[in-house]
């Protein structure tokens, strides 16, 4: 099966779906990973881009980056963006951000996503699911809830995750109060893993299937 994972920013990947990926590698899936943008304009992202690199290396999948800078996404070019990267790669299933995201550029993903896998007709896609992070808590609802109703299994890369998160110490607070941590991250997934009786679980809302 071919799986695409759409995401807005270098990170989103690992905090959202690292043992998911994994997963579905370990059981014969390709997968391809289209990242919208490439870092903050006018700062130094040497260090992101390395820890992409690493983390992509690791996966041993096939990434896509759109190019644009964070914070300047318009839903014309990730359409275009996205719709070129499902008529070329034809998924099976698309998993991207939640339309409930706190995020303004995760929503504007998610929106895309749901135009673009509407148009199933001559293509094979047959599911697709939205996630969020820890950091949607953050909304307190005011962009809707983020209802999981399908969890990914990862307890045997937990540990292969969160040391692939720690390579974006750019990105994540060292404090562990931080809801953005590190640290933060292994507790919504053991959340989600307690859902289902499991150690560690990545959650995902599937808006359909086709049958």
């Amino acid at each position: 099966m071919n799986i695409l994972f759409i995401y807005a920013h270098m990170d989103d990947e690992t905090i959202l779906s690292y043992g998911t990926m994994r997963r579905f590698i370990r059981d014969g899936h390709t997968v391809r990973l289209l990242t919208a943008c490439r870092g903050r304009a006018n700062t130094p992202q040497e260090k992101r881009l390395d820890a992409f690199g690493k983390i992509i290396g690791r996966l041993g999948i096939n990434a896509v980056c759109g190019g644009f800078d964070d914070l300047s996404l318009t839903e014309t070019a990730v359409k275009k963006l996205i719709g070129e990267q499902i008529s070329e790669f034809r998924p099976e299933l698309v998993v991207t951000h939640s339309v409930h995201d706190l995020h303004f550029e995760h929503r504007m993903l998610a929106n895309c996503a749901l135009l673009e896998t509407r148009h199933t007709g001559a293509r094979e896609i047959r599911k697709l699911w939205q996630t969020a992070s820890q950091v949607n808590s953050w909304t307190y609802g005011q962009f809707g809830n983020f209802n999981p109703n399908v969890f990914v299994d990862i307890s045997e890369f937990m540990s292969e995750k969160l040391k692939a998160v720690s390579l974006y110490t750019g990105e994540l607070p060292a404090d562990n109060l931080d809801n953005r941590s590190a640290d933060a991250v292994m507790m919504w997934n053991r959340l989600h893993g307690c859902t289902t009786h499991v150690e560690f679980a990545e959650p995902y809302q599937q808006i359909f299937e086709k049958i």
